[in-house]
């Protein structure tokens, strides 16, 4: 990725030393907002995703982007050097989007059970998951998962950092206790992440909706102090 856009890592560095300057949540999403999309950039990304989530990964491509755009190949490329490139930015730019939320949520005092199912729930509505065409939406997440796998893995494993932060404060507090679980706070905090995601990959949405109310409903009671 060229110059005027941002790599994952810079991206939760640079909320990282906002965070110790103490700026509010608005104020830290409008910096970076600044920082990691200029106008230019946010209209290519802009328009790259209508014409991916229109067309698909394969049939999309710069030219066809670049008519989206309004703006020309040498503009693209000037910003993005390939169409895979451009496809990461978009990802880049959505879990940036997700780690103002998570932000919020390391620092909530708030109901941790609440804040937490709240916090998979909206995780759970994933990038793609409105378009329409299903072919479409599959080809996607099947080439998320083959071009972005290290920024996603990175944005699990800050989710899953995260819960455990929060969960060890409730232990820290006696207001949860993990003595008939049995597990880490580690084991615990990726358990919480990751079963969410095989319900909603494989029931309905209604079903997976229930079912994750219900999944924290266990959680909640297996850690009562």
């Amino acid at each position: 990725m060229l110059s005027q856009v941002y790599t994952f890592t810079q991206c939760v560095n640079l909320y990282c030393f906002i965070e110790t300057l103490g700026l509010s949540l608005p104020h830290q999403f409008e910096l970076l907002k600044g920082n990691l999309l200029p106008n230019t950039v946010e209209k290519i990304i802009a328009a790259a995703s209508e014409c991916f989530f229109q067309h698909g990964y394969s049939a999309a491509n710069v030219s066809l982007i670049c008519r989206y755009a309004g703006i020309s190949r040498a503009t693209i490329y000037k910003n993005f050097s390939s169409k895979e490139t451009l496809f990461r930015a978009l990802l880049e730019h959505h879990i940036a989007e997700e780690q103002v939320l998570l932000a919020d949520y390391k620092n909530s005092k708030k109901d941790f059970w609440k804040d937490t199912e709240q916090l998979i729930v909206d995780r759970c509505q994933g990038i793609f998951d409105d378009i329409p065409n299903g072919t479409i939406r599959s080809e996607l997440i099947h080439n998320a998962q083959k071009l972005c796998k290290d920024i996603i893995t990175v944005d699990r494993q800050l989710l899953r950092d995260a819960i455990a932060k929060r969960l060890r404060t409730e232990l820290e507090h006696s207001r949860l206790s993990m003595s008939v679980t049995g597990l880490t706070v580690e084991d615990f905090a990726r358990l919480v992440e990751i079963v969410p995601i095989g319900i909603v990959s494989s029931a309905e949405e209604d079903e997976a909706r229930a079912s994750i109310k219900h999944l924290f409903t266990v959680f909640r009671a297996s850690t009562t102090a």
